[in-house]
């Protein structure tokens, strides 16, 4: 049992300057949260990486993890 979710994250940030505004910056990520449930134990994993190949590889060793 357990799950994949693709996970947004954004955040913005204001700097002022004497009163005034000085940068507006926006930044952005995602990525991938993996947890398991094996036999009563949980195994978490989050990655940048977005390619199926990895998220697979990774799923099946967060499998075996908890064990």
């Amino acid at each position: 049992m357990g799950g994949i979710a693709l996970c947004r994250r954004g955040q913005n940030t204001l700097s002022t300057k004497n009163s005034d505004v000085d940068s507006i910056k926006r930044m952005s990520s995602k990525g991938v949260m993996i947890d398991v449930l094996v036999d009563g134990q949980f195994a978490y994993y989050a990655t940048p990486y977005l390619d199926e190949d990895h998220i697979c590889k990774q799923s099946i060793l967060h499998v075996k993890m908890p064990r």
